[in-house]
Formats: C-alpha cells, structure tokens, sequence
C-alpha cells in the first residue's frame, strides 16, 4: 500500500515514514492487514498507527487547540496516552498485557506499550501473531472512541461481541 501511495504521490515518501525512520513499516503495514478484525476496526488502528488521530497534541502543534494537554487528567494527550494510561485505560492495558504475555508465554513487563501504535513484530506461529494483533486492535478501537468513561467491564462486553461476529463472518467463508 505504501508503495502505491508513493507511485501516486510522485514517488515521495510517507509523512509517517519521514517521522520515524527506525520502523519497520513493512512489517507494521503486513500486520496491520493480517489482523482478523473488521474493517472499521482496522481503519481506526491504520490512523493510530499513522498518529492522524486528533489529539491534543497535534491540535496544539498545528494551533487548532489551546493546550497540549488531556481534558481528564492534565497530562499530554498523545495517542498512546489515549490508550493505555487515561482514566480506565491502566486498567484495560493491564488487562490486555496479561492476555498478550499468556499468548506469548512470557511476562506482561515484557509487553511494550508502543506495540498499540507500532506493531514492527512477528510472532511465530502465525495464529499466535494474529491472536495477538486481535487484542491490540480491539483495544486500540475501544479506546479511540469519543467516550472516556467506559471500564474494563464495558471492554471485556466488547471483545465478547467482537470475537462473536469474527466467528460467525468466518463460519459464513
């Protein structure tokens, strides 16, 4: 997709790609379109991945708001705070960790953070990187939705009727 982009573009490269040099976007672009999820699912994970979510932050660089700063906590609202660290989101990312760590047969600590933004991983076997891709796009979705307040409870209700409907899309095929 990216080099297409660029053949369009006049062979320029992606702003992202300027940004960040040291990622392996090959990888980040193979798994974001290797994850089981729906395609709205997707596309909110592709603008994460592609930090085109208006946060504060970028509101504040480009003088469309007048602070860098969370409306909840007060803390900088960057996308990965978003995520994983505002309101519920510790808890829900704690959550998540645990899950990724017994997927991955290791401890959650070993989790990073960046994998919600970044995912420049490959997990062998196959079905394990897609497991794993799955909780980071559901949980990457579920937090980049204009309600704050939701709770782990609310999350676990949506990973249950996320996986129902992957279910039943994939019984269909």
């Amino acid at each position: 997709m990216h080099k297409m982009i660029r053949v369009i573009s006049g062979n320029r490269e992606m702003h992202i790609t300027r940004f960040q040099p040291q990622v392996k976007w090959t990888t980040v672009s193979k798994n974001l379109h290797e994850t089981p999820v729906p395609d709205t699912s997707r596309a909110t994970w592709y603008r994460v991945i592609h930090d085109i979510i208006p946060t504060n932050v970028r509101l504040h660089n480009i003088r469309l708001a007048p602070t860098d700063s969370c409306r909840n906590c007060g803390k900088k609202d960057t996308i990965e705070h978003r995520i994983v660290d505002c309101g519920e989101g510790v808890q829900m990312w704690t959550w998540t960790k645990k899950q990724i760590a017994k997927i991955m047969r290791t401890e959650p600590s070993s989790i990073p953070e960046s994998w919600t933004t970044c995912p420049q991983f490959t997990l062998w076997p196959p079905q394990r990187n897609r497991a794993v891709l799955w909780l980071l796009a559901n949980i990457t979705t579920f937090r980049t939705q204009r309600q704050r307040n939701l709770t782990l409870q609310d999350f676990l209700q949506f990973l249950k009727r996320t996986r129902w409907k992957l279910l039943s899309y994939t019984t269909v095929l």
